[in-house]
Formats: structure tokens, sequence, C-alpha cells
């Protein structure tokens, strides 16, 4: 079942990184570091990391509540 569920999107994700390979130039501002790299990579990182981020987060606001059901 999960499968199932799971094959669309990787098979969206894996078109997604195919139709996307022109090459980008991301600057970070104050460093004056600048990277080039294909945009799906550059997209598809930034949600990665939005993710993980997001993730720590949660993770950090139920830890005083896991603490206490401790």
């Amino acid at each position: 079942m999960r499968l199932l569920i799971l094959a669309p999107f990787l098979l969206l994700l894996v078109l997604f990184a195919l139709s996307n390979t022109a090459p980008v130039q991301v600057g970070l501002w104050p460093t004056g570091w600048l990277l080039q790299a294909p945009l799906s990579l550059v997209v598809l990182g930034g949600m990665a990391l939005a993710f993980l981020v997001g993730g720590l987060l949660a993770w950090l606001s139920e830890l005083g509540q896991r603490r206490r059901a401790r």
C-alpha cells in the first residue's frame, strides 16, 4: 500500500529533476559565496532543508511535553 502512494510521488520527483537541468547561480548574500547548480537540485535541496528545519522545530517544541509524560 505504501508503495502505491510513494511510486507516483517519486515519478513526479524524477520527472521534475530531469526537466529542470538549467544551471542557476545561488549566492549567500553577506559572504559573497556563490554556487552554480542545476535548478532541480537547488529547489529540491531547499525543500529538504525546509523539511529538516521544520522537523527539528516540531521535535524541540514537543520536548517539554515528552519530559512531563515520562
